[in-house]
């Protein structure tokens, strides 16, 4: 058990710098969820901004710039052109 915790908490850090997409709305104080390809396939993760102030909307793309245990991710939205 204590095996697949380290292994997750080692997954979960390797996705910093890597970018998703927003599916649940984040907003100051609470968690949102974001989509991320990765290993041929797409998980999901709560999603948290890093300045625990900006507003997300669903469908935005962001940048995944820290990682916590329970599959968190703190991530800041991006402009895509």
């Amino acid at each position: 058990m204590a095996w697949s915790v380290a292994a997750s908490r080692m997954a979960e850090k390797s996705l910093i710098g890597k970018t998703g997409s927003i599916t649940g709305r984040v907003a100051p104080h609470s968690t949102g969820e974001v989509v991320v390809n990765i290993r041929g396939g797409t998980e999901y993760y709560f999603a948290r901004s890093v300045d625990g102030v900006e507003v997300i909307e669903k469908g935005s793309q962001v940048l995944i710039v820290n990682a916590a245990p329970g599959r968190i991710l703190y991530v800041t939205a991006i402009d895509v052109i």
